[in-house]
């Protein structure tokens, strides 16, 4: 699949579990809590498209990783909600649906749809509904929740209260047994431990993510490699 992309051209991938708040949760129901296998097939990809960038001319980003890797070291790095912390719905970005519902992400009309929970802040007819939105968006900042806050990579995550209600009907779960801490936390780890190592490999792929120039590798990846 990798391979295909970078032989048309493409320049970005993001490769994704399954969305477990839509249909799709009917036909892989077991990913609802898959995690280790998903995160192992993740890692198992990066590894690939790091050897790839690193021997070949034509280079292709893995959008998770990226987006990760910026939270790191770009703090203000905002652009993605699934790591943005404190994360308020309903005020920079917001879905409305076909009927006028107003919802605080797709994910959430999607849970709407399959009738799991109706998570609907208003409509255009009559207006946000301001209690709705103050009610959810307590539970969307790492600032305030009781594990979190312990977290050393706080700074860099966010809290996906959607995901949660998909997937625990609760939002109060300790967030290190929740599938999004649990994969986020995989991702970081294996970024730190990278970046321990000094592998110039994923050096050379951290710097391309982070920078989009794929043009330097880093110093004495030679002398290393021989």
């Amino acid at each position: 699949m990798i391979d295909y992309y970078v032989s048309i051209g493409q320049k970005s991938i993001f490769l994704r579990p399954v969305n477990y708040q839509g249909f799709a949760r009917k036909k892989f129901s077991h990913s609802k809590a898959e995690y280790q296998t998903w995160i192992e097939n993740y890692q198992k990809a990066l590894k690939y498209i790091f050897d790839l960038n690193f021997s070949e001319s034509k280079q292709i980003t893995e959008f998770g990783f990226e987006v990760a890797v910026k939270r790191i070291f770009y703090p203000h790095y905002n652009s993605h909600v699934d790591l943005r912390s404190p994360n308020p719905a309903v005020r920079d970005y917001l879905v409305i649906n076909y009927d006028g519902k107003i919802y605080p992400s797709d994910e959430a009309r999607m849970l709407s749809r399959i009738k799991h929970i109706d998570l609907a802040m208003g409509n255009i007819l009559t207006g946000i509904d301001k209690k709705s939105v103050s009610d959810f968006n307590w539970n969307q900042m790492n600032d305030v929740h009781e594990d979190c806050i312990h977290c050393a990579y706080k700074p860099f995550c966010g809290i996906d209260t959607i995901d949660d209600l998909s997937r625990y009907n609760r939002t109060d779960l300790p967030k290190h047994e929740t599938y999004f801490c649990k994969s986020h936390m995989s991702v970081f780890d294996f970024i730190f431990s990278k970046l321990k190592q000094s592998d110039p490999t994923t050096l050379f792929n951290i710097q391309g993510h982070l920078t989009g120039d794929f043009s330097m590798k880093p110093m004495m990846t030679e002398w290393l490699y021989d």
